[in-house]
């Protein structure tokens, strides 16, 4: 999606308050589109889940955008992220705010997210642990098995 079809979707999303489910997958998400879905993240607080699986932050700005939504958002229970390359700093940004998030109970990540370091999977978790029924799936390769 463009900046401007992505902005369409944030205006639509910004007064309704029934969807519980947005599917993103694919999406090659830039940081101005990311940035209008952010501020739509930080005041609806009726969808429950986020698919995006596959989507291409195209920069770390992107990821960011996100991160700081998830800081505050208190609607989101899932979000996935699988087949979402992710650098090391767009993890940092995603670690230090699952710390304070108090309502994503699933995290879904590919195998590619876990092999920008052994020490991610813990770092993770760990900011999780707040949550009640923290949960991580991490999709491991199987390649070289």
């Amino acid at each position: 999606l463009d900046a401007d079809s992505m902005q369409v979707l944030a205006d639509a999303l910004r007064g309704n308050y029934s969807l519980h489910s947005l599917n993103l997958s694919g999406v090659a998400l830039d940081a101005v589109g990311m940035q209008a879905l952010a501020d739509v993240l930080k005041k609806n607080h009726s969808l429950h889940s986020l698919d995006l699986s596959g989507a291409r932050l195209r920069d770390t700005a992107s990821v960011q955008a996100l991160a700081d939504a998830l800081k505050v958002n208190s609607g989101l229970q899932s979000l996935y992220l699988s087949i979402t390359p992710l650098s090391s700093n767009a993890v940092q940004a995603l670690v230090f705010a699952l710390r304070e998030n108090k309502t994503l109970h699933s995290l879904v990540l590919s195998h590619d997210f876990s092999r920008n370091s052994s020490s991610v999977r813990l770092k993770i978790i760990g900011a999780m642990s707040n949550a009640v029924a923290a949960r991580i799936l991490i999709l491991e390769s199987r390649e070289g098995v």
